[in-house]
């Protein structure tokens, strides 16, 4: 099959976490490098009867199938290793479950970085947030007696973790410079966010959740009432309501971060979680 474009201002896969956004870039290359490209044209050239169907994918009106991705890649005249991303993404864009999503991602991930090693950084990132320890050692850092030795760490933290894990934590913190030396060469917390793609911070801060509420099931067991404050309120709430008591529970959040800073960490003695939900438990009435 001929080429469909340019080698010019072509769209790098590697810069892609959405295959539809990248169809969208992918779309407007064509046709400012190509005078022939249309919809139609793709179509024809990828074996669709729909004379759209690419302009519905972009736009997540349709999806595609395996069959279909193949033919994407051949009408797109991508390399065979940007066939490869190409399928990875779609399947992590079209995955319907987190496991699913955690997998594929992975996966596109470990391509991409093969032939574009800045992806690595982006891995980090996600891995900070997958990880449940990572938040909390940093945090961990501010408190008077802390020590940069991972098994001396991993005591510190409940549920214990291995040396391993610590280190690696460490090692990723200091990475995207959520932790840095200072010019004695200690490791030391950073008032500096990171920044990834919305979709993939969206899923790793899912694992980071889903792993802080089997640590609070774990205490209701492990812990002793006066170490652990667990509580909960089931309530019936109109829409507007419902939009009160989640700007509530942001406020308190930010009064709560607000009040770490009135008093650091000097003179704090433990690293906790707090945890929020406001959680649907029936379906709307009538509906």
């Amino acid at each position: 099959m001929g080429s469909l474009h340019q080698n010019t201002s072509r769209p790098n896969i590697a810069n892609f976490t959405d295959f539809r956004q990248f169809l969208r870039e992918f779309t407007v290359f064509l046709k400012a490098s190509n005078p022939h490209f249309s919809y139609r044209y793709f179509a024809r050239r990828a074996g669709f009867t729909s004379p759209n169907f690419l302009k519905l994918v972009a736009e997540g009106k349709r999806n595609l199938s395996s069959e279909s991705t193949e033919r994407f890649s051949e009408a797109l005249t991508l390399t065979a290793a940007e066939k490869t991303v190409f399928e990875a993404m779609v399947a992590y864009g079209q995955a319907t479950t987190d496991e699913e999503s955690n997998r594929h991602y992975q996966r596109m991930r470990k391509l991409q970085a093969t032939t574009h090693p800045s992806k690595l950084l982006e891995q980090a990132q996600y891995d900070v947030y997958s990880q449940w320890i990572a938040l909390p050692i940093r945090e961990l850092a501010l408190l008077p007696g802390f020590r940069e030795d991972a098994a001396w760490i991993a005591t510190q933290l409940w549920p214990e973790p291995s040396p391993q894990q610590v280190r690696r934590a460490l090692d990723l913190l200091e990475h995207i410079g959520l932790m840095v030396r200072d010019a004695e060469g200690v490791l030391r917390p950073t008032c500096d966010n990171i920044e990834t793609p919305s979709m993939v911070i969206s899923l790793a801060v899912r694992n980071y959740h889903r792993a802080m509420l089997r640590h609070s099931e774990a205490a209701l067991d492990r812990l002793a009432v006066d170490e652990r404050n667990v509580s909960s309120v089931t309530i019936a709430l109109s829409e507007k309501q419902y939009d009160r008591a989640c700007e509530l529970v942001n406020q308190l959040r930010s009064t709560l971060l607000d009040l770490a800073d009135i008093e650091p960490g000097n003179a704090s003695k433990r690293v906790y979680h707090l945890g929020f939900q406001v959680v649907p438990l029936s379906r709307e009435v009538g509906k």
